[in-house]
């Protein structure tokens, strides 16, 4: 199946040191995913051979392990490991690190100041839970900032519009995966779609799924 082919594939190039490779195998671990069961030891071994190659995303998913559960709790681990996320511009490792400053936690003094800054490059980058807790910050004229409900709607609008993106995402990438899985490389096109309607636009074939005409498959040009 397409979910063991990927899985062969990930750990191939885990075991060949590709720190990508390595995080999408520690996610596989930590999620159960692509047949594997959930197992906080091996998320945490890949994780840690990819954070050491400095993977933004993986320093941010061992800290929340450290963080949340998975590993002996340790927040002090977590913000070291926070703080390298953010220093790449990864926008989830600045979202913690902020909260760390916020409240003074991981052996951090508490800097509302430095909070709020990490607060704002991370909804900067679209991230939906920092643009909500920046619109809460400005409704309610807490830390350091103004009372401003222009602004406080203007970063809860961009987090309900990131979450719709983000939704939008992951049906279109669930879309793909049921295109092609029934793709056919001999003749190019999907398999059995002799009674299936075709229409084109925009230079494209469009499959509809008989059974949901709201959901359509593209094609080739």
């Amino acid at each position: 199946t397409d979910k063991v082919k990927a899985l062969s594939l990930f750990r191939q190039s885990a075991e060949q040191g590709n720190p990508e490779g390595q995080y999408e195998l520690g996610y596989m671990y930590h999620t159960g995913d692509c047949g594997l069961p959930e197992d906080n030891e091996q998320a945490a071994y890949w994780f840690s051979k990819s954070a050491e190659q400095e993977n933004s995303d993986s320093q941010y998913m061992l800290g929340m392990m450290y963080l949340w559960g998975g590993l002996k709790w340790d927040p002090v681990k977590a913000r070291l490991l926070f703080q390298k996320s953010a220093e790449q511009g990864n926008s989830n490792g600045q979202y913690q690190l902020a909260f760390m400053y916020l409240f003074g936690g991981g052996g951090l003094r508490k800097n509302e100041a430095k909070a709020v800054d990490l607060f704002r490059k991370s909804a900067e980058q679209g991230n939906p839970n920092a643009q909500a807790e920046l619109g809460d910050m400005y409704y309610s004229g807490e830390y350091g900032l103004p009372k401003d409900e222009a602004q406080a709607d203007y970063w809860h609008r961009q987090a309900h519009k990131s979450l719709i993106y983000e939704q939008e995402e992951q049906a279109f990438s669930d879309l793909l995966k049921q295109f092609f899985d029934t793709w056919d490389a001999k003749d190019n096109q999907p398999q059995n779609v002799a009674n299936v309607p075709k229409i084109k636009h925009d230079g494209y074939d469009y499959y509809e799924d008989p059974e949901n005409p709201d959901v359509q498959m593209f094609g080739r040009k």
